[in-house]
């Protein structure tokens, strides 16, 4: 279930999580198709949009233990995890009125599909809440970017006139 850059969507966010956000099953949504590389590509795609060190920085902060994160790093972790499900639910929410059935016959197997879009309103949800997420990530980013900037104090050198001859003493 890894993608071709040896991401898979979790630790980023998990299957369930994305359906849930689009409101189907795994029925509906199985884990076989969330976990094709294309998804993880995508999001990977995705964050170094926002900035090209988010994954890195992610999966380093994924790694330390979550009583040991400082609340910058906690943010920054739920808003990324927060970002990549809407993100992703956005990606697989193209292909639901393709692929869910509208109604199912044990008549010789017959089934129908959607002529139109029956996610139409969810998908609005889905890119008003993605954009949002995309905000809080981005404040997240630029406070922990300050405060970088804060914590850099450059010490400064001075070349000045000695005040004696170092060869007479005087």
């Amino acid at each position: 279930c890894r993608g071709v850059f040896g991401m898979a969507l979790s630790p980023f966010c998990s299957n369930d999580e994305v359906r849930a956000a689009l409101g189907v099953s795994d029925v509906e949504l199985e884990d076989a198709t969330l976990n094709l590389p294309f998804y993880a590509i995508g999001l990977k795609s995705g964050l170094e949009r926002v900035s090209k060190t988010l994954p890195a920085s992610f999966s380093a902060i994924a790694e330390i233990a979550e009583t040991d994160r400082t609340d910058q790093q906690n943010r920054l972790y739920e808003s990324v995890r927060l970002y990549s499900i809407y993100f992703v639910a956005k990606q697989a929410g193209g292909a639901l009125g393709l692929l869910s059935v509208k109604s199912l016959t044990d008549n010789k197997a017959n089934f129908s599909r959607f002529s139109d879009s029956p996610y139409e309103s969810v998908m609005e949800s889905i890119d008003a809440a993605l954009s949002a997420a995309k905000i809080g990530l981005q404040e997240v980013l630029a406070e922990m970017s300050n405060d970088a900037v804060r914590a850099y104090n450059p010490v400064g050198f001075f070349a000045v006139k000695r005040l004696y001859d170092p060869v007479t003493g005087e």
